[in-house]
Formats: C-alpha cells, structure tokens, sequence
C-alpha cells in the first residue's frame, strides 16, 4: 500500500503566494508622508518585509542598521537620547550616532497609519504569483493540508486569503497571543488547526525569516525563488530545496512521496 511522506503543506504569503510588494510600498510611503518623512523604494520595501509590520515600519523610519544594533525605538529611554547639532539621536556601544527621526509615540502613530491605510488597500496591485491558484487546486485535489502562516498581522491575512483563496481554511497570521516566525508557534498553531503532524509537513517560503521558522519547526522547507529574496540570501541562511515555479514544489512532492510504503 502506497501512503504519502507528506500530506500537508503550509505556506508563507507574501512573496510566496501573492506579490504584495506593491500595496505594501504604497501603505509605507502613505504613513511615511504623513509624518513628514522621507519615503522609501520598491527595492527597500523589498528589502525590509519579512519580519512583520512592525518591523517593516521600523526599518522605514530609522533605517536597517538601527533595527539590527538597537532592535526597536521601544528598547530606547529617553536617557539615552541626545542632541547632536541640532538632530535628536543615540549613540551604540561603539559611539556611532544614530539619528531618530520620530520618537516612541511618534513612531506608533506611523505604525497606525500604516496599518489603517493597508488594511483599507491592500487589495489594490496584489496578486497571486503566476500558477499559483492551479498549484494549489491542484494540492487539495490530490488530497493535501493547506494552510498559510504569515507574519503579516492576522486580520489582513485572512482577508487575503479569504479573497484570493478561499478554499484555504486556516490562515495564521501575526497575533500577540502567539510569537511570531521564525519561532515555530504560529506554523504549530496551523498543524494544530489542521489536525496534522509536522512529521508530514513540508514549509514553502520565498526569506531567510522562512528558512529559519521551518528549521525551528523541525520541518523540510522548499525556498521558491520568484519571492522578496534571492538564492544567494536564502542560501547563506541555510536553504538546501529551491523551486523555480510552483510545478517544481509538486514535482517534489511527487517524487519524495512516489515509494512510500
């Protein structure tokens, strides 16, 4: 008797399923205007998602390399702010002068306009990959678990996913409840919702953020390439399984469950 290898696929969103680069660029350079500050590419944006709204806003606002020494404005007090010429800023452990744009409140405030302005336009430009809505007919036909997990805050992905996929059923997007990827939480959370074993689960996702959440879940993790990232970064981070289109994921899928007995 012939018995699948893996009966469950779980999916990241951006990059992966749907192209949301463009939405996504347009929500940041809105809350960035509204505070009276400079916006950002399509490539930064590119660049910068991943690893939640939040995140994202913070790279926007302060750049990448505060994000990477200083994690978030939140982690700044307001003893460690000085003013140098004029420009409010802080100072790491190696005296580099970091300038702050936007303070704590400020910051939140662009936070909310951004998710209030993408939550009203998120459906503007995006839209699934190419082949992507017959790959996954194709999935549910042939008997497989579907779900997404994104760190993209939870109501926008289930309205995403309810548009564009409705067949899928469980979408996990980023709550407080649960910690975000690359911990393993929310792609547990999906297993659980789906009544399925990470044992017979494979992870698809186009970031290192993706490679790391599906190593951290104990999972294989296929690496598409037509996503926010490129082979070079996703192989530095680990990845070892790449798909060039979605016809590759099932053409491995196929062989990897072809002779199990």
């Amino acid at each position: 008797m012939t018995v699948k290898k893996y009966d469950t696929v779980i999916f990241d969103l951006d990059g992966t399923l749907l192209n949301t680069l463009g939405d996504l660029a347009a929500a940041d350079n809105h809350a960035l205007a509204e505070a009276g500050l400079p916006g950002v590419t399509l490539e930064q944006t590119r660049l910068y998602v991943g690893n939640g709204v939040r995140n994202l806003m913070l790279r926007s606002v302060y750049g990448p390399e505060f994000v990477s020494v200083f994690g978030d404005i939140a982690s700044i007090s307001a003893v460690d702010v000085e003013t140098r010429d004029g420009i409010q800023g802080v100072r790491d452990t190696d005296g580099r002068f970091f300038a702050l744009p936007a303070d704590r409140a400020q910051f939140e405030d662009i936070l909310s306009s951004f998710r209030k302005y993408y939550s009203e336009n998120m459906m503007v430009n995006t839209k699934p990959y190419d082949g992507i809505p017959e790959f996954l007919a194709k999935l549910s036909e042939d008997g497989f678990a579907i779900a997404v997990v994104s760190n993209k805050f939870d109501s926008a992905v289930k309205k995403l996913c309810a548009y564009f996929f409705p067949d899928i059923k469980v979408a996990v997007g980023q709550q407080e409840s649960v910690s975000k990827k690359p911990a393993p939480d929310m792609v547990y959370e999906a297993l659980h919702q789906l009544g399925k074993d990470r044992g017979n689960a494979v992870y698809v996702g186009d970031s290192e953020v993706d490679v790391q959440t599906a190593a951290n879940a104990g999972m294989k993790c296929i690496s598409c390439l037509w996503g926010f990232r490129g082979r070079k970064v996703l192989e530095a981070n680990g990845a070892d399984t790449f798909a060039k289109a979605p016809e590759d994921i099932a053409g491995w899928l196929d062989m990897e469950n072809g002779m199990m007995l």
